[in-house]
């Protein structure tokens, strides 16, 4: 453990790229909406360019990059416009499901279709009215989050049934609050969502809280190399990843929130601990490297659909643990790792490819951290959500 490198950060964390995406489709509906935040990070600059483009000629190629909000997002506001639209990306965007979605929006009267390996055509006259619209929620949240964003002054009600079997329910709340708090009616009754017509913006200006998703990645690298101070922290938050701190903490570790600034300091000792990560998916690389420091062995669950990510991070996972000499497995819907505090990293030497995939880079970075020598093949990969992340791990 004596090949650790000191870790120090003071300073803002950039908004939430959840957020602020899902304001912007908002902003596209009434675009007197004003934004306050900067996000750097790709998928929020997809985003924005796509909005600019709709807002001024609406009929041309839309590129969505790596990101399926975007994407799936994209998908459905477009969908409320009679026309034939275009979508592209990267092709391992386009290997996620994305069906799901494509039949809501053909039972809503727009047609889909994949017409390459990258790129997607979606044609129609806007949304038919229907009854009811049964939602299949056992892969994404995004299904549902998506039509409900691109629900304002719709001149039916919508209902949505949501399936019982549901992932990431935490994100389905995280739309609803933000779309209520915009102005927009929704009433929830068991699995019945419903949105009245007619619905329209009743605000004027919003502020994009911080991502939480980076702020936990700063968090683990202070808890186990040194220390944070994450400066206009919110003292709750909308993002299901705001859980980090109550992770952090029933781990052992030194993190507290003080007039609007979140502290952490290198931990002393890790315990392990049991987690659900079924409202907080995005934690689970940075995480498992944490627990690898944890006296005893973890358990998370709550982690099935991470094969369908930018990567299957269950597998990338465990590659990058197993290299780094650690016990683990995944097997019944658990992920299980033996912690070895004392583990020195130094004598280990190898390229690491993150599949694309942004947090496995920044996983194998907490572990470059901690001494070991890794060569972090495309690591600009992280700029899908935090593009600050290399110049604050001091590696610029």
């Amino acid at each position: 453990m004596d090949q650790i490198r000191a870790f120090s950060f003071q300073g803002e964390i950039e908004a939430s790229k959840s957020l602020f995406n899902r304001y912007l489709i908002a902003q596209s509906f009434f675009p007197d909406l004003q934004i306050s935040g900067l996000s750097r990070c790709d998928d929020v600059s997809k985003m924005k360019a796509a909005i600019q483009a709709l807002t001024l000629d609406p009929f041309q190629v839309y590129d969505c990059g790596a990101a399926g909000t975007v994407l799936r997002f994209l998908m459905a506001r477009l969908s409320r416009i009679p026309g034939v639209f275009e979508l592209t990306g990267e092709e391992r965007l386009f290997q996620r499901p994305h069906r799901p979605l494509i039949d809501l929006l053909h039972r809503l009267g727009v047609d889909g279709q994949f017409t390459d390996r990258d790129w997607l055509r979606l044609s129609g006259q806007g949304w038919n009215p229907i009854d009811e619209l049964n939602v299949e929620m056992q892969v994404s949240s995004q299904y549902p989050s998506a039509i409900l964003l691109s629900a304002w002054q719709l001149p039916f009600d919508l209902n949505l049934k949501l399936s019982a079997q549901q992932r990431s329910q935490s994100y389905l709340k995280m739309t609803i609050a933000v779309l209520k708090d915009l102005g927009m009616e929704i009433f929830e009754d068991s699995h019945l969502v419903t949105v009245p017509s007619n619905q329209t913006l009743s605000k004027k200006h919003v502020a994009v809280e911080p991502d939480m998703s980076s702020a936990f990645v700063v968090a683990s690298f202070a808890t186990l190399c040194g220390e944070a101070s994450i400066s206009y922290f919110p003292s709750s938050s909308l993002q299901p990843d705001f859980s980090f701190i109550e992770i952090l903490k029933s781990l052992n570790g030194f993190i507290e929130q003080k007039s609007g600034c979140l502290k952490i300091k290198k931990a002393e000792s890790l315990k392990a601990a049991e987690f659900d990560l079924s409202d907080s998916p995005d934690l689970f690389p940075v995480l498992s490297l944490v627990l690898a420091r944890a006296h005893g062995v973890s358990k998370i669950t709550g982690i099935d659909h991470l094969i369908h990510k930018e990567s299957n991070r269950i597998e990338n996972t465990i590659d990058l643990l197993s290299r780094l000499g650690h016990s683990c497995q995944y097997e019944n819907h658990s992920f299980y790792i033996q912690g070895a505090p004392n583990k020195d990293y130094s004598g280990f030497s190898f390229k690491f490819d993150p599949d694309q995939d942004h947090r496995m880079a920044m996983a194998a970075a907490l572990a470059r951290q901690q001494g070991a020598h890794i060569d972090i093949l495309n690591p600009n990969v992280v700029d899908k959500s935090f593009p600050q992340f290399w110049k604050i791990v001091g590696e610029s």
